[in-house]
């Protein structure tokens, strides 16, 4: 990425020209040192605390035909929480439970006013666990929104922090590559093209090992193309074999895909570890309720409507891609390619007990602009949740001379509240997108409070 996202100039100079001044008087009295270990050596039940914050500064560049429209964004993120060790491997950790004391952060979009996003109380028991496939966060006490998925996924991966040690000795100036499955945790990636990224014993003072992290990492994230440049540097305890702090400095030059807008971001991150206290929260009793392997439900996710008409859950490949009061669109991804597409449609309430009509649902679908039906594929009711009715009516047709296949669901309260799911397919996706769609449309709950409005 280009360097014109500068980030705030007092940051940059209190961190990393205080850690370059602090370097370099240390190589001018340190005495030539041999081959130092750098491995770890973390234990299961290892205990520690995490204080962490972030800042964010960048552009979103959104393209409709001919016109482009820049938006600033910022946001500046704090996090403090406890981590035990349930798992390791040879000294290294491959899973974590955590509890967030403090989980927040506020987004500002072209100095407007700032969004907040925190995290439920009963959503601070998390668990994180790392595979070939990058890290896996949960709460074993239910899904998580959206937001508080991006809250706690998305700060610096400390899991993955581990794998930058190479676990063997090392000289002075020497470097070593990068694992992949870690450089992908630690880019946030679902998947890497290509990784450049290095580790470098930078210095050695007082039994406090310096380690270098640069280069760049690309690779796929929500459909789209993702470069990140990496420039971190790493204190670690050469005696406890333990990290002490991080500073962690990233570029992202995001293209434009079927999930997101292009974005160029750098971010600028302080982390550190605190020893020798045990966790009040993180007791026997409260482990114990953690599976071998999550369930399914724990890899949901729950949407909740901003004006609280409806709130269901969806696997977490679904993303947001458009949020209005009149309806909502979210998209259904794998390993980067768009399967499926959702329309959802808040419908106006009927009397209790009752619903729409078939009739009304069908013409809902043929007067939808861009799609024309050319056969009824199948139509009638589902079973749903007791109380509920759901009225399926499935379309082939095309859009723009592509085969489509269209599934609409009609889904009303007991009280009659109302909800339309409209769901998009090319043909030839149809097996990827399977029944997901029922398996979503029947986890629609609507409110205590009787909300009256939407679309008729």
């Amino acid at each position: 990425m280009q360097g014109r996202i500068p980030l705030p100039a007092p940051v940059m100079r209190f961190t990393w020209i205080g850690i370059l001044i602090g370097l370099s008087f240390a190589a001018l009295h340190a005495q030539p040192t041999e081959k130092v270990i750098l491995k770890s050596n973390a234990q299961k039940n290892d205990q520690w605390q995490v204080a962490m914050t972030m800042k964010v500064k960048g552009n979103i560049v959104m393209k409709s035909g001919d016109k482009t429209t820049t938006i600033e964004i910022g946001a500046d993120a704090e996090h403090r929480f406890s981590e035990m060790i349930l798992n390791s491997l040879e000294g290294t950790p491959t899973s974590l439970a955590r509890f967030y004391e403090v989980a927040k952060a506020n987004i500002v979009f072209n100095q407007g006013q700032p969004r907040p996003r925190t995290l439920r109380a009963d959503r601070r028991f998390q668990v994180a666990r790392s595979s070939s496939e990058g890290t896996t966060l949960y709460s074993p006490t239910g899904p998580l929104t959206r937001e508080e998925l991006e809250l706690t996924g998305d700060h610096f991966d400390t899991l993955a922090i581990h794998g930058i040690l190479p676990n063997k000795e090392v000289a002075m100036g020497e470097e070593w590559d990068i694992p992949i499955p870690t450089a992908q945790a630690l880019a946030d990636l679902e998947g890497v093209i290509e990784s450049h990224l290095k580790g470098k014993l930078a210095q050695v003072n007082q039994k406090i090992a310096y380690i270098h992290v640069t280069g760049t990492v690309e690779g796929i994230q929500q459909g789209s193309e993702l470069k990140v440049t990496c420039a971190g540097v790493l204190e670690y305890n050469l005696s406890d074999q333990r990290p002490l702090r991080a500073e962690w400095k990233l570029r992202e030059d995001r293209a434009q895909g079927p999930i997101n807008q292009a974005c160029f971001l750098e971010s600028l991150t302080n982390v550190q570890w605190t020893y020798g206290t045990v966790s009040k929260e993180l007791t026997p009793a409260l482990l114990a309720t953690i599976p071998d392997e999550p369930l399914a439900g724990h890899l949901m996710l729950t949407y909740r409507d901003e004006k609280g008409r409806f709130q269901f859950t969806h696997e977490r490949n679904w993303h947001m891609v458009a949020q209005t009061p009149e309806f909502i669109v979210m998209r259904q991804m794998d390993r980067g390619e768009l399967i499926s597409q959702v329309n959802i449609t808040p419908w106006k309430s009927a009397k209790p007990g009752q619903h729409m009509e078939p009739e009304d649902l069908q013409k809902h679908i043929t007067q939808a602009p861009g799609f024309k039906v050319q056969q009824i594929a199948q139509q009638g009711e589902i079973q749903g949740q007791p109380g509920y009715w759901i009225y399926r009516l499935s379309t082939v047709g095309e859009a723009d001379g592509l085969p489509l296949l269209q599934n609409a669901y009609a889904i009303s309260g007991p009280r009659g509240d109302q909800v339309v799911f409209t769901f998009t397919t090319e043909v030839e996706h149809a097996a990827k997108l399977g029944t997901k769609d029922q398996a979503m449309v029947k986890t629609v709950e609507f409110p205590a409070v009787m909300q009256v409005g939407g679309k008729q």
